[in-house]
């Protein structure tokens, strides 16, 4: 239920999903060269951070150095209609 997002050659990052019951909203990357995970924080208000959520769908908008986060569902706010883009710099 969470997206995967390829960064560059080497890396893919990880946005949401559910685990053991609960909905998430957590951003990891992990780099293939390394073989380590690393989470990701974004440099703006928490309030722009999107809501836990699985059933989403994500990009990176490479040029910019963003994630790109609609849709989606959690179990306390039902479907997501947004549009989230996250600085991943």
């Amino acid at each position: 239920y969470h997206t995967m997002s390829t960064i560059g050659k080497a890396c893919f990052l990880v946005f949401g999903g559910v685990k053991q019951g609960q909905y998430k909203k957590d951003v990891f990357v992990l780099d293939m060269v390394h073989r380590k995970w690393e989470q990701v924080s974004s440099k703006y208000d928490k309030l722009f951070w999107p809501k836990s959520r699985k059933a989403h769908i994500a990009i990176v908008n490479h040029a910019k150095e963003i994630l790109i986060v609609q849709g989606g569902l959690n179990s306390k706010r039902g479907c997501f209609n947004d549009i989230c883009a996250l600085d991943i710099q």
